[in-house]
């Protein structure tokens, strides 16, 4: 059932099995494992079913660092959470993305993909993906269009699938899974329910409750078993770090970890491949196709074995196709506005979805109708790995929001081995542009500039904030993405992720959540 906790008694004790903190993708993937089973299900969402803009003000947060857009918009605060803007984009992390290397400080997760994979294929059947073994070669085969014809060995093509019955239409988890959590009779959901507060026991390592209040002013309190937080990279954060009524620096925070490695997929627009004259456009990397697989597309990479020999940060490019006519400039254009209207506070999240859509549609327009006089220019959209880096972080801000609770200021920081990995990517790719015979690259990376990767942004992931690792001091979480230190209480969502690959991240989200809720299913049964 769904309850409105704008309509609670004030200081009511809910009591429950589990308490889920957050109705995004993790958040309501557990509650719908438990569905119809002897657990009680607690689900709070601070928002309600749609946007409310007092709400989604709770939001606001303090940029101190480097310019990042989009911050509040890219946190839907209602049912369903980021999958209320997402765009359905599918990927799995790849087998070196688990793995401890060298290169990467900080990196390493507690178990390998083969521990993952099967949550994968869970995952996957969950979003009616079906199975992720699709050979990008083959797919494109099938529609009849063309591949980079580049060595596998040197760059490869790899293959994204998007949800959703139509290539604007991706899968909204608060209104497709709705219906199913407000029949289950053992899920309670409740809306407008801001927790402002994860209470330890005092004699016990153990949650004893959370402190739940609504704007309207109704305060109650939930008492569960187990906890799962569940409210995305930047509040998991801000919420530890305010639950400090035992530990004057947060909740689980022993080792002042909390916040720290903050991290994104570096999105960064340079570089150009030039093709010789005469050239069809490859029309499966520029936008989503529709196959046999569902909607796919099309990106290059390299492959883990070069990544792994010039030890790098993971890379992939996702690639607009242009022409240099004023069909390409309007394009342009319609990119610089979209950036300029994440920065203005005054906008709200569904004005932004609406900007989205009606770009996407414009761009595939501007491909479909640009002169075929004008030769082909693909356009590299770096789309790459962020190496974790312990300084750039979320921390409380001494403003407050209108609960009365501390806001979170980001302070994101990116390095030099960032802005390396994608040279020498971009110089591979280069090679093996002009190695093939298909034409030349323009790479376009300035020496010179007034920050690292000057332009660059992010793309709305917000990760390892609340890291993982079997050790207390390198991680918030252990292995089962339980606090260390503490008996009943849980991460769920890509603040655990010690790195990030190239992935969107969603896929792994869920695939952690189903693992995450096979656990507590095992913790029930002792």
């Amino acid at each position: 059932m769904m309850i409105d906790a704008r309509d609670m008694d004030d200081d009511r004790l809910v009591e429950t099995d589990i308490c889920i903190i957050g109705a995004g993708a993790a958040g309501i993937m557990i509650a719908l494992e438990f569905a119809h089973s002897g657990m009680n299900i607690c689900l709070l969402e601070s928002g309600g079913l749609q946007v409310d803009r007092r709400t989604q003000r709770l939001q606001a947060i303090h940029n101190v660092g480097r310019r990042y857009n989009g911050l509040r918009f890219l946190r839907p605060r209602y049912f369903g959470g980021a999958t209320n803007l997402w765009g359905g984009h599918c990927v799995p992390l790849r087998a070196l993305n688990f793995e401890r290397v060298p290169w990467i400080p900080y990196s390493g997760w507690p178990f390998g993909i083969e521990e993952i994979r099967p949550y994968y294929a869970r995952a996957q059947r969950y979003l009616d993906l079906g199975d992720n073994d699709h050979d990008p070669a083959q797919v494109a085969g099938e529609l009849g269009l063309g591949l980079f014809p580049f060595a596998a060995d040197k760059v490869e093509t790899v293959m994204s699938r998007y949800m959703g019955q139509t290539k604007f239409d991706a899968r909204r988890f608060g209104s497709h899974y709705r219906g199913q959590i407000a029949d289950a009779a053992n899920i309670t959901a409740y809306i407008y329910a801001n927790v402002a507060a994860i209470n330890r026991d005092r004699d016990a390592p153990r949650i004893r409750d959370v402190a739940v209040r609504t704007l309207t002013g109704r305060r109650f309190a939930v008492r569960a078993k187990h906890y799962v937080l569940a409210a995305g990279g930047v509040e998991n954060a801000r919420l530890l770090l305010l639950s400090n009524q035992i530990q004057d620096n947060g909740l689980g925070n022993d080792h002042d970890l909390i916040g720290r490695f903050f991290m994104e997929h570096i999105w960064y627009r340079s570089g150009k491949i030039l093709p010789h004259n005469g050239h069809q456009p490859l029309c499966i990397y520029g936008a989503p196709q529709q196959s046999r697989a569902g909607w796919v597309q099309c990106h290059l990479a390299l492959p883990e074995a070069v990544v792994r020999q010039y030890q790098i940060p993971d890379f992939r490019a996702e690639i607009t196709i242009n022409t240099p006519s004023a069909f390409d400039k309007l394009v342009e254009l319609a990119h610089d506005a979209r950036k300029n209207i994440m920065d203005i506070d005054a906008l709200d999240t569904v004005a932004l979805m609406a900007f989205q859509k009606y770009r996407k549609l414009f761009k595939q327009f501007v491909q479909a109708h640009a002169p075929t006089k004008y030769p082909v220019v693909y356009r590299l959209s770096n789309f790459v790995e962020q190496v974790p880096n312990p300084d750039s972080r979320i921390r409380l801000s001494e403003q407050r929001d209108a609960l009365g609770l501390r806001k979170a200021t980001i302070d994101w920081r990116i390095s030099a081995l960032d802005k390396q990995g994608i040279g020498v990517a971009h110089r591979l790719i280069a090679a093996e542009v002009e190695h093939s015979g298909f034409g030349r690259m323009a790479v376009e990376i300035p020496e010179d500039e007034p920050e690292i990767l000057y332009g660059a942004s992010g793309a709305g992931h917000h990760m390892g904030t609340t890291r993982m690792n079997v050790n207390p001091r390198w991680g918030v979480v252990d292995e089962n993405c339980r606090i260390h230190g503490l008996d009943n209480i849980y991460i769920a969502g890509s603040s655990v992720f010690p790195t990030s690959g190239f992935a969107n991240p969603t896929l792994t989200i869920i695939a952690l959540a189903l693992r995450l809720a096979d656990h507590l299913k095992g913790m029930a049964r002792r």
